[in-house]
């Protein structure tokens, strides 16, 4: 996509992401394998269609997900801390 944004596949295994999407991980970061793993666990939940949240270093929206995965993202690096929650 354009400069700063990029769509990321949920599938996406987490050390494929381009460096400028580089995750701050935890160090009992074993389990987590893919980009949609990521986002599932720092919200607690799986997110749905068309919800955007700030992650970290990130601001994801959510292209495509079912009732058990993310399916698509969209991300683009955001200025802001992170912050948990959704935006209208």
């Amino acid at each position: 996509l354009e400069d700063g944004k990029w769509k990321v596949p949920g599938l996406t295994p987490v050390h494929e992401l381009p460096d400028e999407l580089k995750l701050e991980e935890d160090e009992d970061e074993d389990e987590l394998t893919s980009f949609g793993g990521f986002v599932t666990r720092e919200l607690g939940r799986i997110p749905e269609k068309g919800e955007t949240v700030n992650l970290q270093h990130l601001k994801v929206t959510i292209l495509e997900a079912d009732e058990t995965r993310v399916l698509s993202t969209e991300v683009i690096l955001s200025d802001e801390p992170s912050v948990q929650g959704e935006e209208e």
